[in-house]
């Protein structure tokens, strides 16, 4: 699904005939790209053990910096056929393409709660925060 919103903010953004439409469209990719970010660390957290999950968002990040850096040279060669837009545009069909093979391929896996509520959790940060008082955050 967050691929689609980032495809969608890419359309967007790639077809604006004004600035306003520029700041949400790029709005909609910010919010697309850095929740996928959030949904790697969380797949990690759920299909491998623990110990690993330092190694892996470690890796998910460095990928990242890779792909930032190696799409420059496609984005290079794209520029000689087709002006901003159309790159723009096609990285969204791509990111929508994406989004399709993911949504058919990847496993439905099982979401693991802590069983504490909502309003508990703010207190785990405690021993993180000592300045703070936690608890008052959550009380009424």
């Amino acid at each position: 699904m967050l691929l689609f919103i980032t495809a969608a903010g890419g359309a967007l953004f790639s077809q604006a005939p004004d600035v306003p439409t520029l700041i949400l469209g790029r709005a909609l990719i910010g919010m697309g790209v850095a929740s996928a970010m959030a949904v790697a660390f969380k797949a990690f957290s759920q299909f491998f053990l623990g110990d690993r999950l330092p190694f892996l968002n470690g890796l998910g990040l460095a990928a990242g910096g890779v792909g930032l850096k190696m799409g420059t040279w496609p984005v290079e060669i794209s520029l000689e056929f087709t002006d901003w837009r159309g790159v723009v545009l096609l990285v969204s069909a791509l990111c929508a393409l994406i989004g399709l093979v993911i949504f058919a391929v990847v496993p439905k896996g099982r979401i693991s709660s802590s069983g504490e509520s909502f309003k508990k959790q703010p207190s785990g940060l405690r021993p993180y925060l000592p300045v703070m008082n936690i608890g008052d955050l959550h009380r009424s």
